[in-house]
């Protein structure tokens, strides 16, 4: 039985070590989408205020309005994605902190079983060295 609990805590402490496994790399991942978005803003902004300096027509207005019509874009996009990895995360980390507390139980159910192991043990111990249990007076 202690072999089986032995075995659970370490299923539950492989699965809490693999939850927060992967809350890193949704973090590393999020970092990284951020900055790929940001660079990707840039370039746009760039080429967009690039094209902007290049005429100097009627045609400034339409830039300008495609121009925020695609920051308005990324905006939502990053928005969304940033809702996506908030709900993740918090999934995950609801996760994590119930097996915490499944861990921690088990920890203190395993510690109240070596107690009593003990104290068995030592009633053993004492039964075998005052010999009067085991010669029946």
């Amino acid at each position: 039985k202690e072999r089986e609990q032995a075995e659970l805590m370490d299923k539950m402490l492989q699965s809490k070590w693999d939850n927060e496994a992967k809350l890193q790399a949704m973090n590393d991942k999020f970092s990284r989408d951020m900055e790929n978005l940001r660079k990707e803003s840039e370039k746009r902004l760039k080429e967009q205020d690039s094209r902007l300096q290049n005429m100097a027509d009627g045609k400034q207005k339409t830039l300008r309005e495609e121009n925020k019509k695609n920051m308005d874009a990324l905006k939502k996009d990053l928005n969304d994605k940033k809702k996506e990895f908030e709900r993740q995360h918090a999934s995950l980390s609801s996760q994590l902190e119930q097996q915490k507390a499944e861990v921690k139980e088990l920890q203190e159910q395993l510690q109240e079983q070596q107690q009593q192991l003990q104290q068995q043990a030592q009633i053993a111990s004492k039964r075998r060295k005052g010999g009067c249990f085991a010669a029946g007076t």
